[in-house]
């Protein structure tokens, strides 16, 4: 079995190294502690790991919020945020990359593997539901039926087959915009 490649951006030297320590004794591979000051960015591409633990406190070239947004949005890889107590606006800034999670500083190792274990789960069964999404558009937009989806006898959905035999038709019983047609 492949062991679970973790990267490290911490501003303090000291604390990665541990972090680093505690997850080698576990079985992890921690493929990277980084050096203060380099890009987390252009480090997690390079290294394509499961997980990046990220501390929001980083500073150049940027902060740990920017490099986690980043991080999510071009290479899809989870990041748990290792950090020490921050204000509530950081905190509110960092909801919005949508992180798989915070750990508090200082890092209670069982307590940072739980939180791995559970971000590696969610991310993968977000890639389930994405896979499961995509079928589900690929099969409604191509089958040369009419579908319709209801629940509790109420449409919530329509495929454009249906939607094309219905076209000079309004559905008044239908309660979301994805049945309507026009």
């Amino acid at each position: 079995m492949q062991k679970t490649r973790i990267l490290i951006a911490d501003i303090d030297t000291s604390a990665c190294m541990n972090i680093k320590s505690g997850l080698e004794a576990l079985g992890y591979e921690v493929i990277d502690c980084g050096e203060p000051g380099s890009d987390p960015v252009s480090r997690a591409a390079e290294y394509s790991p499961d997980l990046v633990l990220l501390d929001i406190a980083l500073k150049d070239p940027m902060d740990g919020i920017t490099a986690a947004k980043a991080i999510r949005e071009r290479l899809g890889i989870p990041v748990l945020y290792p950090t020490g107590g921050t204000d509530i606006s950081t905190i509110t800034r960092a909801d919005e990359t949508v992180p798989y999670g915070y750990v508090p500083k200082p890092v209670d190792i069982p307590h940072l593997v739980s939180m791995i274990w559970t971000a590696l789960h969610r991310n993968n069964l977000e890639k389930m539901l994405t896979e499961s999404e995509e079928k589900f558009r690929l099969i409604s937009e191509n089958i040369l039926e009419g579908v319709v989806l209801a629940v509790e006898y109420k449409i919530v959905w329509v495929n454009n087959v249906l939607a094309d035999i219905f076209a000079f038709y309004y559905l008044p019983f239908c309660n979301t915009a994805h049945c309507r047609i026009t």
